[in-house]
């Protein structure tokens, strides 16, 4: 949504923001700094392509002293987006000023009735509200949340295509009952829970490789996460929106996705986004900037509670990822080292913990070691046919394009090794989620 209406309460915020900073002598990238945006997401913010989360705007109201101005300006242009999305008018204090402090206009609006009209106006809104319903019953929206909870505890090692029917249908009754009339308060609920399965939905699609689904799933649960300003939403989805473009090999946009959410991320996303962040380095042969990220990363690696949205980056994810970027520069030794520090740390039940990614630290193990001096191909071999046992039930298009990387590995020697051979057999038998024209 682009918001360019420059005379109304969000272009009022957009020039309030823009004057406060510049009286302050800054920049926008000198003021994104001090608030942990990337100055792409503020220049957004400003320029009206973005609605600024609550968070942004209570943070620049602090670091520009603007007491509350600021924070005001935001909560009366989020009531007047809701009101425009619904068909309602504005409430009273939403009126452009000029008609407030033009009094011969108040007196020509009542000669012609504008009372009367203004009444007119309220009985129609009470009736819309009054055949739309009132707020759901409490346990109705509590019974949805603990769904979309349970959904996220399940994420990480239910099979994919059980969970994508959960989601979608947890996502079609919050968004009807956002056709409703809500309360703000519970509309904001309900609104955070289609946003969250909205996410799962475009999540699960990208890993079965459904990416015309994953896409326009991925876009509504930004809609969503920036109407409520919620961080970990708006971060999780940047992630997923950044997974997309990098398995398609759009490691610049891969990039931007990520830039918008660097500064912002939650403490438990921090590393989530670094991770991704060195592989579209790695993946475009910019070694300092790939190092520079996972350094980073492994800096802000930890253990977190599991919660609804990406999950985080705990010493498992953080060796599994700097394991592959070791394999992208060549450094086979470095690689192995990593990996099997990854595969070690993998523990069922941790926050960290996905099918995906363990399934993952085995693959890259096998791959360190085939790339090594001394390739111990029967153990590489068996791992591989471990992972496609998974895979049969899990199908998940990484671990899938991890699986025939390590296909490729093995040269037409290896192959007459009885062990190699059966798991190229396992391999043409089993159906992987991979994208049309994928290839090792």
């Amino acid at each position: 949504m682009h918001d360019q209406d420059d005379d109304g309460p969000a272009g009022r915020l957009r020039a309030e923001l823009r004057s406060r900073r510049r009286a302050a002598g800054l920049s926008q990238g000198e003021l994104a700094d001090r608030i942990r945006y990337s100055r792409e997401y503020l220049n957004k913010v400003e320029s009206g392509a973005k609605f600024p989360p609550e968070t942004l705007i209570a943070a620049v109201d602090r670091e520009l002293s603007a007491d509350g101005v600021l924070t005001g300006l935001r909560d009366r242009a989020w009531k007047a987006r809701r009101a425009h999305r619904h068909d309602l008018p504005p409430p009273p204090d939403e009126r452009d000023e000029r008609d407030e402090g033009d009094e011969a206009n108040r007196r020509e609006a009542l000669k012609l009735g504008g009372l009367a009209l203004a009444a007119a106006t309220a009985a129609d809104v009470s009736r819309r509200i009054a055949s739309a319903g009132a707020d759901p019953h409490p346990l109705a929206v509590d019974e949805l949340e603990v769904a979309v909870a349970a959904l996220a505890e399940r994420y990480p090692t239910a099979p994919h295509a059980t969970l994508t029917a959960e989601a979608s249908r947890l996502w079609h009754g919050a968004e009807v009952a956002l056709d409703r009339r809500l309360s703000l308060r519970v509309r904001a609920r309900v609104v955070r829970a289609a946003g969250t399965a909205a996410y799962y939905v475009g999540r699960l699609a990208f890993n079965l490789s459904e990416d015309a689904v994953a896409m326009p799933f991925a876009a509504l649960a930004a809609q969503h996460a920036d109407d409520i300003g919620h961080p970990t939403l708006i971060a999780s989805v940047a992630a997923l929106r950044s997974s997309v473009a990098y398995w398609q090999g759009r490691y610049p946009a891969a990039l931007d996705y990520l830039a918008d959410v660097e500064r912002s991320a939650p403490a438990h996303l921090t590393a989530r986004i670094a991770t991704y962040e060195a592989r579209a380095h790695a993946a475009m042969g910019n070694m300092s900037a790939a190092l520079e990220a996972s350094n980073r990363m492994l800096a802000t690696a930890g253990e977190f509670p599991i919660q609804m949205g990406s999950t985080s980056v705990g010493p498992a994810v953080a060796a599994l990822s700097r394991a592959q970027e070791e394999i992208t520069f060549g450094n086979a030794r470095e690689a192995e080292r990593w990996a099997r520090r990854s595969v070690d740390a993998f523990q069922p039940g941790a926050a960290e913990y996905t099918l995906e990614e363990r399934l993952g630290a085995v693959l890259t193990l096998s791959r360190a070691v085939m790339l090594g001096d001394r390739p111990d191909v029967e153990q590489a071999a068996e791992n591989g046919r471990l992972v496609l046992r998974e895979l049969a039930d899990h199908p998940t298009r990484t671990v899938a394009v991890k699986v025939q990387k390590l296909w490729a590995l093995f040269d037409a020697d290896h192959r007459r090794v009885p062990s190699v051979a059966a798991f190229g057999s396992d391999l043409a038998s089993t159906p992987l989620a991979l994208p049309a024209g994928t290839s090792a």
